[in-house]
């Protein structure tokens, strides 16, 4: 199977600055087939956004319905 990049972007309510983010290392870590994340930020849009490499799009899709999309 052929990778997969995926970018997303979540409005945040907190400033960047502000947001704890172990807890989202971790549960971004523990995903299956998530090889790679840069996590980036719209400081003044209050965004965290990112660009995630998966190994195939079924894992980016899986990764969509169950982790971005509860």
């Amino acid at each position: 199977m052929k990778a997969a990049f995926l970018y997303a972007e979540h409005p945040a309510s907190a400033d960047v600055n502000e947001i704890y983010w172990i807890p989202v290392f971790d549960e971004t870590k523990a995903f299956p087939a998530l090889t790679s994340k840069t996590f980036l930020s719209g400081i003044n849009a209050r965004t965290n956004d990112g660009f995630y490499h998966f190994s195939s799009r079924k894992d980016a899709q899986n990764y969509v319905d169950n982790f971005l999309v509860p």
